[in-house]
């Protein structure tokens, strides 16, 4: 008996070591305002699989999975990143309150999860976007070197504005 309680010690011990060691998440928060309806705005961002429309460097976005966006839908995305790579990911989401809420989280590729929240304010709807993604392994090494943290930061605010040009300059798609 001694022993089985000393290897579950051990074990748990492990546990507690390898969560210790993992990197936070780095976290890229941004709020704008946009001169468009609640409803619209989360229609448009409620479709990631139009992000290429809107997000830039985004170069392929498809949807995986059969019938209306909600909790579980699969998203596929391929990004141009810094030096050319192309940098591909899957996505899901997990939660959904329209007009007010959409989280999403990866499912393969760079460690992220997002989570898009709108407040009406008539007319004008204010929107706050958090991304929260995690560099690991060998891989981060490169993506760090090659400059993919100030990217991914950039690529939020350029995100941002073009959610805002695409409503406010009426390209979205009714």
């Amino acid at each position: 008996m001694p022993n089985e309680a000393k290897r579950d010690h051990k074990a748990i011990g492990a546990c507690c070591r390898m969560e210790w060691m993992r990197e936070k998440m780095a976290v890229i928060e941004q709020v704008i305002c946009v001169e468009a309806p609640v409803e619209k705005v989360f229609d448009y961002i409620g479709r990631p699989e139009n992000n290429k429309e809107w997000i830039p460097d985004v170069v392929e976005s498809e949807k995986l999975t059969e019938g209306p966006n909600r909790p579980g839908s699969r998203f596929r995305f391929v990004t141009r990143a810094p030096f050319g790579l192309r940098v591909s990911a899957e996505a899901e989401i997990t939660a959904m309150d329209p007009p007010r809420m959409l989280e999403f989280q990866s499912t393969s590729g760079v460690e992220h999860r997002g989570r898009w929240e709108l407040e009406s304010e008539g007319q004008i709807t204010r929107v706050r976007f958090r991304l929260e993604y995690r560099l690991s392994g060998l891989g981060s090494v490169v993506m760090r070197a090659a400059g993919l943290n100030q990217f991914l930061s950039q690529h939020v605010q350029g995100s941002i504005d073009g959610l805002r040009r695409a409503l406010e300059n009426g390209k979205v798609r009714p």
